[in-house]
């Protein structure tokens, strides 16, 4: 459903059904042209387990128990919830268990180091931190791991690139994000006039 749907949004319908026929668009044929064509149409059949065409009653049918539930509609769910699964076991059992709402989930996932990951969940769960909580205590453990390769040369590119990240994101147009970002440049400026 979902791949139909983005190919609706990029095609009117009847180029899709175009498309679908361009294998063999004329009914003229021979009979060496029936035998290839038979065997286009295997292929393109093939290719339509692929991509293949919505069958309208289970669409329906889909929506309307996304719509009973109220909570989303099923695009949302393929996009949000349903990559849930693919997280860590044991942040998808604290998932299962209530322990952990998915956006915390989905930001301790985020962790590479195992033994950081398992520590601050065992932490967020026991100390039930808020997201942002979860956020500050992700980069106030992961940016003491700096690789050895990070050394006192390299602190004008890593400003660099950083500046360049908080531009292209935009963070100060997030009020929270504003204030720390405001701090930091405060602490900044304490720094040249010291």
């Amino acid at each position: 459903m979902k791949n139909a749907h983005s190919k609706e949004e990029k095609q009117p319908p009847d180029s899709l059904d175009e498309s679908r026929r361009n294998v063999s668009p004329n009914s003229e044929s021979t009979e060496t042209e029936d035998n290839i064509s038979d065997n286009l149409d295997e292929e393109t059949e093939s290719r339509r387990n692929v991509s293949p065409k919505v069958d309208l009653e289970q669409s329906k049918t889909v929506q309307q128990v996304f719509v009973s539930l109220g909570l989303m509609n099923w695009l949302s769910f393929t996009t949000k919830r349903l990559p849930l699964l693919n997280l860590p076991e044991e942040i998808l059992m604290a998932l299962r268990e209530g322990k952990l709402e998915y956006t915390k989930a989905q930001a301790l996932a985020r962790v590479k180091d195992e033994e950081v990951r398992q520590e601050l969940l065992s932490r967020a769960i026991a100390n039930d931190w808020s997201l942002s909580q979860i956020k500050e205590q992700i980069i106030a453990n992961t940016s003491s791991e700096t690789p050895p390769s990070k050394t006192p040369n390299q602190i004008p590119e890593r400003l660099k690139d950083i500046t360049q990240r908080i531009k292209k994101r935009q963070l100060w147009k997030e009020p929270r994000k504003e204030k720390q970002i405001v701090n930091l440049l405060n602490k900044l400026e304490a720094l040249l006039y010291e």
